[in-house]
């Protein structure tokens, strides 16, 4: 006789996933590796996920990249919102089927397909903001001690404000920021071009608000915490107020 099985035994499944090429919008799970096998998925990531793996950080400089995506072009897994970015337009610009976003997917925001547009130029006009945009919301989140998830959430969501513009991907423009592969490749000629030498001065840092002691500046001669402008440098080889490059 067959003993009956405890439902408290019964482990629940680990994930839940959306297809990101068909037409069903039904969430699947781990229950169904069959569902959707030839497809690339995205897993769908709840706030307390996000809280348990890249929470709890004392500053907005100590978070990390949160790299929960998944490409819907390749096999190519865990991307952050930046480097999904960068890989689609080095990678698969050029595609021509529709597919949905796994940004939005992830947080249930949208499950439609995205017709007619490249996921590129979506990501720019759905998920990006401008550098007053950026900070207002960091600074919302430090002074109010809002939900760290419903940070997290805005972090993983949100490329940095380099990468917004008003012009069409394709378009040429001054202000539309380079894949940051290209900009991390300069990361450390950007080091040394900036000031090596502390200065001390009060004024906030523009990148994390709190007032600068000692300051590092770039050749531009806007100034900020050296741990800020490094992180930030990581990313971008150009300067997150006036946006000119630092090899000018």
């Amino acid at each position: 006789m067959h003993s009956a099985v405890s439902l408290s035994t019964v482990t629940p499944c680990r994930h839940r996933y959306r297809c990101l090429h068909c037409s069903d919008t039904n969430i699947f799970c781990d229950c169904y590796p069959n569902c959707h096998k030839d497809h690339p998925r995205q897993p769908l990531v709840s706030g307390e996920l996000l809280l348990s793996q890249y929470g709890s950080k004392v500053d907005y400089a100590e978070y990390t990249a949160i790299d929960v995506f998944n490409c819907p072009y390749c096999d190519k897994l865990k991307l952050s919102v930046e480097t999904l970015y960068d890989h689609i337009t080095l990678e698969h610009l050029d595609v021509p089927f529709d597919v949905r976003c796994p940004i939005c997917v992830c947080f249930g925001s949208n499950t439609s397909l995205i017709a007619n547009v490249h996921l590129s130029k979506h990501i720019v006009d759905d998920h990006s903001v401008s550098m007053e945009q950026y900070q207002d919301q960091i600074l919302v989140y430090n002074t109010h001690c809002y939900d760290e998830r419903e940070l997290l959430i805005f972090l993983a969501s949100t490329l940095p404000p380099t990468y917004h513009a008003e012009e069409s991907i394709g378009e040429s423009s001054s202000t539309t920021r380079a894949p940051i592969s290209i900009a991390r490749s300069v990361y450390n000629q950007a080091q040394t071009s900036a000031s090596n030498n502390p200065q001390t001065i009060e004024q906030p840092c523009s990148i994390c608000l709190d007032m600068i002691t000692a300051a590092r500046t770039l050749p531009c001669l806007h100034k900020f915490h050296a741990s800020c402008i490094d992180l930030w440098l990581q990313q971008s080889a150009t300067c997150p107020v006036c946006r000119k490059s630092i090899h000018r």
